[in-house]
């Protein structure tokens, strides 16, 4: 089976990056980190975290 070769490897990999970035950031909140949030009504829209 020959695959086909990825013509935007770029765009991808700085939106992997940028993914990374944001879901470091949101650990860092939850573990107490004194960071801003970003946008402080996103952790309400996901749903329970915890019981």
């Amino acid at each position: 089976m020959k695959s086909l070769p990825n013509r935007f490897p770029i765009p991808f990999l700085i939106l992997a990056i940028l993914a990374l970035l944001a879901a470091l950031w949101a650990g860092l909140m939850r573990l107490g980190w004194q960071l801003p949030a970003l946008t402080p009504s996103l952790a309400l829209a996901h749903g329970p975290l915890c019981e």
